[in-house]
């Protein structure tokens, strides 16, 4: 055994994931899911079809929800917490400004669930949860090394040896991560829905004072 005085043990590359939950959240989702089922009834399925899962999505054909006044303070809320991830962050825009490019659903029925994935081309994701009744799938956060194929057998899970990190989903809950960072959700097994909407943030065209 190495003396204490003789080692030390840090810890780099933190991922950070930032939650908030908005206002009246409660009275929020009771107005969002109105306006979800509108859009639902509207709009087919635009899952791509290069996914190997199933799941109900706008992202491809309804995915500019921020554009819809029914989602503006949900909205506004997502890029004040979005603007505040990014001062921890120390990220420095200069003359630009973060600007929300994408908005979409994701609608969860029991056997559906989204494979691990990120979001190039962006620097900041954020997911929304709608609805999430008891037991519903998590968003779970990959580690860089989830692929390691050489992995010992570990005496017991830790945050610095674990290569999944699940976060439960909670009515009202924002989640602000970066946009590189892998993510999936397992298999949503409940018979209620689990609703959220995802957005992506990225950096707008310079401001030239013109």
């Amino acid at each position: 055994m190495i003396p204490d005085q003789y080692r030390t043990t840090e810890q780099i590359f933190p991922v950070l994931v930032q939650v908030s939950r908005p206002p009246e959240s409660e009275v929020l989702n009771q107005h969002l899911l109105g306006e979800i089922e509108t859009i639902r009834a509207a709009t087919p399925n635009g899952k791509p079809e290069s996914w190997g899962c199933d799941v109900y999505t706008t992202m491809t054909n309804a995915g500019s929800l921020q554009t819809l006044p029914p989602f503006k303070k949900l909205i506004d809320f997502s890029m004040m917490c979005a603007n505040y991830f990014g001062e921890i962050m120390c990220q420095r825009y200069n003359d630009r400004a973060l600007v929300m490019t994408s908005c979409w659903l994701n609608i969860y029925s029991q056997g559906h669930s989204q494979e691990i994935h990120y979001h190039p081309n962006h620097i900041i994701t954020g997911v929304y949860f709608v609805k999430a009744p008891p037991g519903s799938a998590s968003l779970v956060f990959h580690s860089p090394y989830y692929k390691s194929m050489s992995r010992p057998e570990l005496t017991e899970e830790t945050l610095a040896n674990s290569v999944a990190v699940p976060y439960p989903p909670s009515e009202g809950d924002l989640i602000i991560f970066d946009s590189a960072v892998r993510h999936s959700v397992p298999l949503h097994t409940v018979l209620d829905e689990r609703i959220s909407i995802s957005f992506n943030i990225a950096l707008g065209a310079p401001n030239n004072g013109s």
